[in-house]
């Protein structure tokens, strides 16, 4: 997690007594389209730099097929839209916890963050033949049934389909 200041980005940290938010200095940033992208002084984001070095790791062994990546996010401009401190949140009983209440209950709940799919993208380009992102509604649609409550949940705008992206790459046979 990183924010940006007047002079740079500098890595978020947590300190436990008393709970707070600190920024760290870092010699060196990690990989994301996220830091070319302009935000406003202040402006929280993510950066999943253990999925690039998995896909660094794998991807030069995998020889044909296609992989999915199905999760909330979106493409790096419209991620942080509206969002300025960020996608980072947590669930405990299926209540939303933000800010400081992230930390409170450690192993009691769930702490997640949207997914940028132009890193996904950009991480994974030497390897990958095609790739498209898509709204999961447009890409779950043709196999649904109009007629089964739960396919019509999958695609409602109001739900799952709207929420979650699919990214669709293929590697070719090389």
């Amino acid at each position: 997690r990183f924010q940006k200041t007047e002079r740079k980005w500098r890595e978020m940290g947590v300190r436990f007594n008393p709970l707070e938010e600190v920024l760290l200095d870092v010699p060196v940033l990690p990989s994301s389209s996220s830091f070319s992208d302009t935000h406003p002084i202040g402006q929280r984001i993510e950066v999943h730099d253990s999925y690039r070095e998995w896909l660094a790791a794998w991807l030069p062994s995998w020889k044909a097929g296609r992989m999915l990546t199905i999760d909330y996010g979106d493409s790096a401009p419209a991620l942080y839209h509206r969002r300025p401190h960020g996608t980072l949140r947590s669930y405990l009983f299926q209540q939303r916890g933000e800010g400081l209440a992230i930390y409170e209950n450690p192993g009691r709940q769930d702490i997640t963050a949207d997914v940028n799919f132009t890193d996904l993208m950009d991480w994974s380009r030497p390897w990958i033949r095609s790739g498209t992102l898509t709204r999961f509604a447009d890409f779950i649609r043709p196999f649904a049934d109009p007629n089964n409550l739960t396919d019509q949940q999958l695609v409602s705008e109001e739900g799952a389909g709207a929420a979650f992206q699919v990214l669709d790459q293929e590697r070719g046979r090389g």
